[in-house]
């Protein structure tokens, strides 16, 4: 993995007035040891999740991630090529936690996931 991590990953984009804060999220996971996937839960990693986004289209689609909850991002999946991309949906790669009650609703998420969670989850 290089240190610009999103060089290793092709079909994500980030704009350059989110990228502070998508390196903001990367130190957040490695701080809390929630980047790379561990033996329990590897899904919730942040890099998993990231994995499966930039490979989620195959070739023609790309993923646009930018801020939304805290440590969580929205993103929107869109087909096409350069300068004409169009989006097909948009979903949330989310952070949950204590703060929101694992991914029981409550805020500031206001996102539910299936089971306690405690690291990343795709809501589309």
């Amino acid at each position: 993995m290089s240190d610009d991590i999103l060089s290793d990953f092709p079909n994500l984009k980030v704009l350059e007035h989110h990228r502070e804060y998508f390196n903001s999220v990367v130190e957040f996971a490695k701080k809390i040891g929630k980047f790379e996937p561990g033996e329990e839960k590897p899904y919730q990693s942040l890099l998993s999740n990231l994995k499966y986004l930039n490979e989620w289209g195959g070739p023609g689609h790309q993923v646009e991630l930018y801020p939304d909850s805290p440590y969580g991002f929205g993103f929107l999946i869109q087909r096409g090529s350069e300068g004409n991309w169009r989006t097909i949906f948009n979903g949330g790669l989310l952070y949950h936690g204590q703060h929101d009650g694992f991914g029981s609703g409550m805020g500031p998420t206001f996102a539910v996931t299936l089971g306690a969670t405690d690291g990343w989850s795709i809501h589309t």
